[in-house]
């Protein structure tokens, strides 16, 4: 029988596994520096967040490197990207605002790159390369650039010294429907960290289905914080075509931005460069006012006024999705160790299931079966062995005078030719002796095959596990794989106790087969021989008193069942507690305690994680109260 109450040294709780207390009067004189320690609210959201994740060890790399570039960003204005599709006059578009035509337009190498036009005192160009290197170029730069040099680049940088820049830095963004696939893919990954939207399209091609596409897939998300502007209004012969682009434009794109007005920024912009020329004011430019571009402006300009506000949602939003993302790894770490915990509870159940599917009982069920089909033929042969002898027995009586009379009577009794038979059931090629040993071989084997399942058993058992593992939380996976080697090194202690008790019952089976046979069977001959002789004696001496005894196949089953140690095989191979239910048994209940003992184990592990859920939402929650 298997000790199902033991549990190994190992399997000892250690400081790793002990749960967070409540926070402590450090604790919370940390939280309250926290948020004395700057005067901006959005600072201190940060400073609670980076200090949420550590206390829960979800302050991952990168992580800390997202809250760093959250922190450097409270000093930076929003950002708007300017969007349309390739050929939609983004460039001219861009000179309008900034009031110079700096960029070129038409098709250029520079289409596809990202440029960040932001304030600067003077006019200047930054060009940043793909290994990091940035250098300072002339504003010629961007129209003499070859495509050689074009790859080696990155994106630009445009200074300007406009104050609007001094809150909204514009994004000149690649054409959607440009041929090549990164244009799009660049344009799709500024979308995502933009504070508002621009969008661009020609007033004589609006509401394309291509565009409508664009829009809804990429666009309708910023609706808020988007602009739909009709480029080159110019193009048309009056105002009522423009108004009639605008009505239809308004109908294609209902739903999708906040605004849509109609402008020539070729107009605009040369309206700009005339008022510099005259020094004259550009309010009273007739060409500026056609051009409408004073609506660009005053979106630009209410943005701007909201920058704050807009910044605050993006900066909290940032910092939930932050601390969503450690959330779902806490709640994937408690599934996955609860998920453990049900492993560990249904592994005896597991155990049987697959037993019974291995055919390990029929195999061993099989053994019994052939012990006593073999003793039972090595019976009949035996039986089939007796032979008959005439015996001459002499009588002696008295006639009537009182004189002896002696006379000679022969009769038949069975005798055994025990040495014939012996040499024949010794013999190396004698078919029972070769059944003995090969059972006592296969019994022996036996627990080398319920080995080999116990092993496969483990293997599963430890891929799942190891499974589960990649689900826990990074810096506690160490102590997680530390407790779970633990786990398994206790089963893997059950399992060889088991198998060695069970290898050891099994040899010694195969013993009373193997070695034990030669004396079984002149233990056998020898004791039906004995009976034989002394009943022949008795039967001599008093032929009326006793009689012959003559073995039947009963008598000679009998004596090789004693021989053989019938008894131990059938109690051993074949009644209610045959070794192998014996140790399926045992090791059921070994494999429920262990469960039991890694629970009490796991529970304060699984209470640290339950504990981080509570400080990250606990954190969450102050952020929405300050969103």
């Amino acid at each position: 029988m298997i000790s199902t109450n033991t549990t190994p040294q190992a399997m000892q709780p250690t400081q790793a596994h002990i749960a967070l207390d409540s926070p402590t009067l450090l604790e919370s004189f940390i939280q309250e520096c926290l948020l004395t320690a700057s005067a901006n609210p959005l600072s201190q959201a940060i400073q609670l967040t980076r200090y949420a994740l550590s206390r829960t060890d979800t302050l991952t790399k990168e992580r800390s490197s997202t809250l760093n570039t959250l922190e450097k960003s409270l000093d930076e204005p929003i950002s708007i990207a300017v969007v349309g599709q390739f050929s939609s006059g983004k460039s001219t578009f861009l000179n309008a605002i900034i009031g110079r035509a700096i960029l070129p337009s038409g098709i250029t190498p520079i289409t596809s790159k990202v440029c960040t036009i932001c304030y600067g005192g003077t006019y200047s160009l930054e060009a940043i390369y793909n290994d990091g290197r940035s250098a300072t170029k002339p504003l010629e730069f961007l129209h003499t650039l070859d495509e050689l040099e074009n790859l080696q680049i990155r994106e630009f940088v445009l200074y300007a010294p406009n104050p609007l820049l001094r809150s909204i830095s514009l994004l000149d963004t690649p054409g959607f429907n440009s041929q090549n696939a990164i244009d799009t893919d660049t344009t799709n990954a500024i979308l995502s960290r933009v504070d508002g939207i621009i969008w661009l399209s020609l007033i004589d091609n609006v509401g394309k289905q291509s565009e409508k596409d664009i829009i809804e897939s990429h666009i309708k998300r910023y609706l808020s914080k988007s602009l739909c502007v009709l480029n080159q209004k110019d193009r048309l012969a009056n105002d009522d075509e423009v108004q009639t682009s605008l009505e239809y434009a308004k109908s294609a794109f209902s739903g999708c931005f906040s605004e849509i007005i109609a402008i020539s920024a070729k107009n605009a912009l040369k309206a700009m460069q005339m008022a510099e020329q005259t020094q004259t004011p550009l309010e009273s430019s007739t060409l500026y006012s056609q051009a409408n571009f004073s609506a660009v402006l005053e979106f630009i300009t209410a943005l701007a006024s909201n920058a704050k506000e807009l910044q605050s949602s993006k900066l909290i939003r940032s910092l939930q999705e932050v601390l969503t993302q450690s959330l779902a790894e806490i709640h994937q770490a408690l599934e996955s160790t609860s998920a453990y915990l049900q492993m560990l509870e249904r592994l005896d159940s597991t155990l049987r299931f697959n037993a019974l599917q291995s055919g390990l009982e029929k195999q061993f069920n099989a053994f019994f079966t052939r012990y006593d089909s073999t003793l039972e033929s090595l019976a009949q042969y035996i039986f089939s062995q007796l032979e008959s002898k005439d015996f001459t027995l002499s009588i002696t009586s008295k006639n009537i005078l009182g004189m002896q009379n002696t006379q000679s009577q022969t009769f038949q009794a069975t005798i055994i030719p025990k040495d014939t038979i012996i040499s024949k059931l010794h013999s190396e090629e004698n078919r029972f002796l070769l059944d003995c040993r090969t059972l006592g071989l296969q019994i022996s084997a036996f627990g080398k095959n319920v080995g080999e399942f116990l092993d496969n058993e483990m293997k599963t058992f430890c891929t799942q596990s190891s499974t589960l593992g990649l689900n826990q939380c990074p810096k506690l996976k160490d102590s997680w794989l530390a407790l779970c080697h633990t786990i398994t090194s206790s089963l893997q202690a059950q399992n060889a106790k088991a198998l060695c008790t069970l290898q050891s019952e099994l040899d010694t089976l195969k013993t009373l087969l193997t070695l034990n046979y030669p004396n079984a069977i002149m233990l056998t001959l020898n004791t039906l021989d004995n009976t034989i002789n002394y009943a022949l004696q008795k039967h001599k001496q008093s032929p009326k008193d006793f009689a012959l005894f003559t073995p039947t196949l009963e008598n000679i089953r009998d004596s090789l069942n004693n021989a053989l140690h019938f008894l131990t095989f059938q109690d051993k191979l074949s009644l209610h507690n045959a070794l192998y239910k014996k140790t399926l048994w045992g090791l059921s209940q070994a494999y429920m305690d262990n469960a039991k003992n890694a629970a009490m184990h796991i529970a304060p592990y699984k209470n640290t994680l339950q504990e981080y859920t509570q400080i990250l939402q606990d954190t969450k929650d102050k952020l929405n109260n300050q969103a």
